[in-house]
């Protein structure tokens, strides 16, 4: 609703679907709230109604323009209308939630060692439709990096707690969100693990004849 003719498209939007959900927003209103709001001059939580001011020395010149947001965005929108526009959108088409794994019996992290034991301590949210190959994908970048290489094969856990193999193009659903993504090379967590192998002894016992 930031442009002069934004009302009417609203009104025309809603006439000719009455059966969808339409929200007005005001990008323009939330990006200079959440400005002022980093800036710590106003108190703005997300999808409100209401803003107030902080104490500053510049509170004065703040207040008339807060009152003019609150006049002609959040009076009459009820607030911004970015969040709500984001929770009807998620609405519309829910996401798909899967939980990487690295012991599928126990159901504890990819990283054991920093997770220390807690079950399904990650939870990943992917488009509907996502795959295996998908999720793969997200776990080998930021802000997760579990998993380093080439991807080997995948299972799951089902709901009678066995372990299934999954191909790259099964989608990631309900029934198979507990997943564990087995590679060819180690990630960064693991390399700073100490290693398990054991060197051969040079004290090796001679028997007497």
């Amino acid at each position: 609703v930031d442009s002069p003719e934004a009302e009417d498209h609203l009104a025309r939007v809603r006439r000719h679907c009455p059966h969808d959900v339409t929200v007005p927003v005001s990008a323009a209103t939330e990006l200079l709230l959440c400005q002022q709001r980093r800036a710590g001059k106003l108190d703005y939580k997300d999808g409100a109604s209401r803003i107030s001011v902080c104490a500053s020395q510049d509170a004065c010149s703040i207040a008339s323009q807060l009152a003019d947001w609150q006049t002609q965005v959040m009076d009459k929108y009820g607030s911004t209308g970015v969040l709500e526009a984001m929770r009807c959108a998620t609405r519309l088409r829910n996401p798909v939630f899967a939980f990487p794994v690295g012991n599928i019996d126990k159901c504890t992290g990819v990283d054991d060692k920093s997770s220390s034991g807690i079950i399904l301590p990650d939870c990943v949210i992917l488009k509907r439709g996502a795959n295996v190959e998908d999720l793969f994908n997200v776990l080998k970048r930021q802000p997760y990096k579990m998993l380093a290489g080439d991807y080997i094969r995948a299972e799951y856990r089902n709901n009678h707690g066995m372990a299934k193999v999954m191909r790259k193009d099964d989608p990631i659903s309900p029934e198979t969100r507990i997943v564990k993504i087995m590679t060819n090379k180690k990630a960064c967590w693991q390399r700073s693990l100490p290693s398990l192998t054991h060197k051969p002894s040079n004290d090796v016992g001679m028997g007497h004849s």
